[in-house]
């Protein structure tokens, strides 16, 4: 099972909510053994700066680079079990998109 790791919606609620969040600091590796709980990577406002812990255990593979705008609800990085899963997610999202 893949699981996502995104900007969460509570970002949105801050008050004065100033900028579009970006992407500081991943403290893990792409493809690094992660463990449910653990901080993963540092999204920052203008407000505030949010360490986002993972969902799951598994492997990170990270989408958002450092330095990158996000939305709130962007998927930042997926977190599965092994480098085939998350290749075989992926393909199946792109199969959905394209069709």
């Amino acid at each position: 099972m893949v699981t996502l790791v995104n900007v969460p919606r509570y970002v949105a609620l801050l008050k004065n909510y100033a900028s579009k969040p970006m992407v500081t600091k991943w403290l893990k590796n792409d493809g690094e053994a992660v463990e449910e709980g653990q901080p993963l990577v540092v999204v920052e406002t203008t407000k505030a700066s949010l360490e986002i812990e993972a969902a799951a255990s598994g492997q990170i593979f990270i989408l958002k680079k450092i330095g990158e705008r996000v939305k709130i609800g962007d998927t930042l990085g997926m977190i599965a079990a092994s480098q085939t899963e998350f290749e075989e997610f992926r393909a199946r999202i792109q199969d959905y998109h394209m069709n």
